[in-house]
C-alpha cells in the first residue's frame, strides 16, 4: 500500500505542474499555489467538460456500493485532467486522470487511502466532450465494478 500511495502522490505532483484553472467563473477549487504556477496562456488552453458520472461495485467486499454525481473536468492539451466529482449525496471528491482520443483513465480519491481506479472508452474524441463514456473500475479494497454515463455539457 505504501508503494501505491507513493505512486499516487508522484502522479498528483506531476499533474499539479500540468493543470490549472484560475478562471473567474466555474473554476475548480484548487490550491492557490497550483493556480499561480500555471502561466495564463496555458490556463486558456484548458478544455472544460462535465460528465454525468455513475460507478458501482459489483464484486468484492464493497459489492453494492455506488456513486452518482457530476464530474467537472479541466483537460490540458495532452489530455491530462484534474476534476471534482460532486456526488448527488453531497460530498465532493477529487478526480485525476487522462482522456486521450477515445481512451479514459481516472483515479477517484475517496478519502484517506481509498481510491477507485477506472479505465474506459469514450464514444467520441475527448476534444468533443460529447457522447457516452464508461468502462471497468477497481478498488477500493480489491473490488471490481463498472462506471460510465455521458458527457452533459462543454
Amino acid at each position: 500500500m505504501r508503494i501505491r500511495r507513493s505512486v499516487i502522490i508522484a502522479l498528483l505532483i506531476a499533474l499539479v505542474g500540468l493543470t490549472g484553472c484560475d478562471r473567474p467563473d466555474d473554476h475548480l477549487p484548487l490550491p492557490a499555489t497550483t493556480i499561480e504556477a500555471i502561466p495564463a496562456a496555458a490556463q486558456a488552453e484548458l478544455l472544460k467538460c462535465s460528465i454525468q458520472f455513475r460507478a458501482g461495485i459489483s464484486q468484492g467486499p464493497d459489492a453494492g456500493v455506488a456513486w452518482t454525481g457530476t464530474l467537472k473536468t479541466e483537460i490540458n492539451p495532452t489530455g491530462v485532467f484534474m476534476g471534482m466529482l460532486a456526488l448527488d449525496s453531497g460530498p465532493v471528491l477529487t478526480v485525476t486522470g487522462q482522456f486521450k482520443g477515445r481512451a479514459a483513465n481516472l483515479i477517484v480519491h475517496l478519502g484517506g487511502d481509498q481510491f477507485l481506479f477506472a479505465v474506459g472508452t469514450l464514444q467520441n474524441d475527448s476534444a468533443d466532450c460529447a457522447g457516452a463514456v464508461g468502462g471497468a473500475l477497481a478498488g477500493p479494497r480489491g473490488d471490481s465494478g463498472s462506471w460510465g454515463d455521458k458527457f452533459i455539457k462543454r
